[in-house]
This record gives structure tokens, sequence and C-alpha cells, in this order.
């Protein structure tokens, strides 16, 4: 009985790709991770998460990375506890060129049938399936980051941005 639960929680982590890519060819792709893996948390976990480098001195090409608060930190991989529904927050900015956010979700299991990217800041927009639409090409917005929420769920998830 143990060994059937510890391999269901095992079948049950994934780590999904994220790279944001600037217009400009000459600026760094910059790829993120994040996933759900046995032994995750809402912070950092050693083994599992990896710190994304310092901010870059303005103005700032491309930075993109998972905010955290314990401790209070930048990931450029963020995995979350195995369970039915995760948030993660990701950040970009890019003060002078536009950029590319692509993802490949495919090894995120069947289960989560609500794979969305929520745009909150500057202004929110409408949530795009991210089993659906692969990626999204935004505009740079000097001094300001872009404030994403991406959620996964097995169930589905009814937002109202008109409240």
């Amino acid at each position: 009985m143990f060994a059937l639960a510890f391999s269901k929680a095992n079948a049950d982590n994934f780590s999904a790709t994220l790279l944001v890519q600037s217009q400009n060819l000459e600026v760094d792709d910059q790829t993120l991770r994040l996933g759900m893996a046995v032994g995750g948390t809402d912070g950092y976990d050693v083994g599992l998460d990896v710190f994304a480098p310092p901010p870059p001195q303005a103005p700032i090409n491309l930075d993109a990375y998972f905010p955290i608060s314990q401790p209070a930190a930048r990931l450029s991989a963020d995995h979350r506890a195995v369970s039915d529904q995760a948030v993660y927050t990701l950040k970009i900015r890019a003060d002078k060129d536009p950029f590319t956010l692509s993802w490949d979700v495919s090894t995120v299991s069947d289960n989560f049938t609500y794979i969305q990217l929520i745009q909150k800041s500057p202004t929110v927009l409408n949530p795009i399936d991210m089993r659906n639409q692969k990626s999204l090409e935004l505009d740079s917005i000097e001094g300001s980051y872009y404030v994403f929420e991406i959620i996964l769920s097995v169930f589905e998830i009814i937002l109202k941005t008109d409240i």
C-alpha cells in the first residue's frame, strides 16, 4: 500500500519549461521551469528549485523570475508540492525591446485540466489556456515588470474580472 502511494506521487512529478526571448537577438534568452515534486514547497527547496541571477542594472534588457517570500528570493525554477492546484507568480521586465513568452506544458499531467496564464499587471487580461496557445508577444515597458499568474488545477476555476 505504501509503495503504491509513493508511485502515484512520483507519477505526478513534472517540470514545464517557459522561455523568454527578446526580439533583440543580442540579448540572451531566459529559460524558467515550474513544476511539482515530492518534497516541494512554496519556498526555496534545496535540490528542486534554482535561484535566478540578481536583477540587472537599468536599463534592463530582459529579466524573468518567480518571486518567493520565504526566503525573499528570485527563482528560475520553482517546484511545489504535488497537489490538485498550484499558483505561480512570474515577473518579466524588458525596458527597450519587445519580447516573447513561450511555454511547453506537454509534461504536465492530463489530470490538470486547467492550465492558465493570467496577466495581472500592468493591466489584467483574459486568461490564456496554456494547452491551446503556446506563446505570447509583449511590448517592452520601461521601468516596470509584467506580473503574471500561472494557475494549474484539476478543477475548473471561474475568474471574475469585472468585480
